[in-house]
């Protein structure tokens, strides 16, 4: 009993997690506007992005697919079915990036991408 009860005590000490962070320098970024909006409007706000990321010097390169999900790259992510209101990228890092770089990295992107009109552009580590 003294046992499990230093173990709760350690959780704060230690932290707990699921899945922890991935240190691979890369990440996905979704974007989701109205249900109905067509794929041109979609695009419009895919290459709203794309600008964004063109201006980050520690992306060596990205991928866009707009109107369906990228192909499987994780085991625990499933790509979405095609779709006239989707769009997603796959963010490829310089390999010299630290993980806390490219934690403040997609904090900034979140941040900027937060306030975007008619939709949801989601940063996903």
């Amino acid at each position: 009993m003294v046992l499990f009860v230093a173990s709760l005590i350690l959780f704060p000490v230690v932290g707990f997690s699921l899945f922890p962070k991935s240190e691979k320098p890369q990440f996905l970024i979704n974007i989701e506007t109205p249900n109905g909006t067509s794929i041109y409007e979609t695009d419009r706000v895919a290459r709203y992005v794309e600008d964004e990321l063109k201006k980050v010097s520690d992306v060596k390169y990205f991928t866009t697919n707009v109107g369906k999900g990228n192909p499987r790259i994780y085991y625990n992510v499933i790509g979405r079915a095609e779709s006239s209101n989707f769009a997603q990228f796959y963010v490829q890092l310089d390999s010299e990036v630290k993980p806390d770089k490219k934690t403040m990295l997609i904090d900034q992107l979140r941040e900027k991408f937060f306030l975007y009109p008619n939709a949801r552009i989601e940063v996903k580590d």
